[in-house]
């Protein structure tokens, strides 16, 4: 299926950009995605292009490049069947071969990179994906950014994850 407000020109997607704009910044041509449709009530620089949850992306199978999760909340990696259900839903829209970046903090159990590469190694796709993590220094690395929780106070990443997708 083809979704109503595709552009084909966007070829990459953040899920839970919440009031950031983390993937327009950084990967040009990037759909901003959030579950929450109350963003306006705090963010005053929100610019959510589609409202969906992470695992029920309404975009056809094999149509981005990178699928970015940046600080992500409420969703991600806190348990095994929440991760199964993510992973599953962002390959099937990423190309293949394709990125999976994560942008967090090592506190954060949702993207934490030790938590990320268990429930990937636990996952049905552990023969797909090949995970890779550094630290980052956010000042340097993505200098005047600011990196934000979902109530709107500022955090700084601590890791890049980099999961590299194949068929």
């Amino acid at each position: 299926f083809m979704f109503e407000g595709d552009n084909l020109e966007y070829k990459n997607l953040e899920i839970g950009a919440s009031c950031g704009s983390f993937g327009q910044k950084y990967y040009p041509r990037c759909y901003l995605t959030d579950a929450e449709k109350n963003l306006s009530k705090r963010c005053t620089d929100a610019h959510i292009n589609e409202f969906c949850k992470a695992n029920e992306i309404p975009w056809e199978n094999d149509r981005f490049e990178v699928v970015i999760m940046c600080n992500p909340y409420k969703y991600g990696f806190d348990d095994q069947e929440e991760a199964n259900n993510t992973l599953k839903e962002m390959i099937r829209v990423l190309k293949k071969p394709g990125q999976i970046l994560i942008i967090g903090h090592n506190k954060n159990k949702y993207c934490a990179a030790g938590q990320v590469r268990l429930r990937v190694e636990k996952s049905p796709y552990r023969d797909r994906i090949r995970f890779n993590s550094s630290e980052i220094n956010p000042e340097t690395e993505y200098k005047g950014y600011r990196f934000q929780r979902s109530d709107g106070t500022e955090t700084k990443p601590s890791s890049r994850i980099l999961l590299n997708v194949t068929r």
